[in-house]
């Protein structure tokens, strides 16, 4: 089933639906880190909010919002489960 996006519910850094395509509008998404930066809260996707969380931990750097939207090739750092109580970093496409 397609799901149509409205703007308002719409992450500003990759496109795809706050807070992700389960739940569309029905709760906030993340804070982006780089709301500190600019001052202003601006609302991103779980999955981005997931990658910015990872990168500010490992001290890898973020992507501006002059880089936004991210281009569609753009590799997410998230977390994939392996096994029970076991999980991996990876950095693959949002949704791979």
């Amino acid at each position: 089933m397609n799901r149509v996006v409205s703007e308002k519910h719409r992450c500003p850094r990759c496109r795809g639906p706050v807070p992700n395509l389960k739940h569309i509008g029905e709760y906030p998404g993340a804070v982006s880190y780089v709301s500190d930066v600019e001052s202003t809260d601006i609302e991103i996707c779980s999955a981005c909010g997931d990658d910015e969380g990872f990168r500010n931990y490992y001290g890898w750097p973020l992507m501006g919002t002059e880089s936004w939207p991210l281009p569609k090739s753009f590799k997410f750092f998230q977390i994939k489960h392996t096994a029970p109580g076991r999980a991996k970093l990876i950095h693959a496409k949002k949704g791979d």
